[in-house]
């Protein structure tokens, strides 16, 4: 997606806006930064911009994406900061996750898309995403 899709500085506002709503006593503390680049398998990606650091992230969307695409994508990596950053994900080594601070899962390296977004971290993110970008949406009309 070339940026012009956006208004100026739109994505940082609208991943602000979708921390608020999902860690407001975190988000603040939280920094992201957004990049659009051409992906070819998928459309969004998030990371801790350092290792192990719960307050620093790297989100890529896939270019080329309507804005409101971009949107729903932002919201769902949104979603998997708000897990990494309260501990509710955590990366225990390159094939096991921590979910909720108790449940060892293997990574499905080699899983279908339906069995990587049956996941809980991925249904949890599938689940908010729409909500959060209607939210922002209605939030832009009222500010407007």
């Amino acid at each position: 997606m070339r940026k012009s899709n956006f208004a100026p500085n739109e994505p940082q506002e609208a991943v602000r806006f979708f921390l608020n709503r999902l860690v407001p006593d975190l988000a603040d503390r939280i920094n992201v930064d957004v990049y659009f680049r051409r992906m070819k398998k998928q459309i969004g990606q998030c990371w801790m911009a350092r290792e192990w650091s719960k307050r620093n992230f790297v989100v890529t969307c896939r270019s080329g994406l309507s804005r409101r695409k971009s949107l729903k994508v932002l919201a769902h990596e949104c979603v998997h900061i708000m897990q990494y950053a309260t501990g509710k994900l955590s990366d225990i080594n390159p094939q096991q996750v921590l979910w909720k601070r108790s449940e060892i899962i293997d990574y499905p390296t080699k899983a279908t898309v339906k069995e990587y977004n049956s996941t809980p971290w991925e249904s949890e993110a599938i689940r908010m995403e729409e909500k959060l970008v209607r939210a922002y949406l209605r939030h832009l009309k009222k500010t407007a």
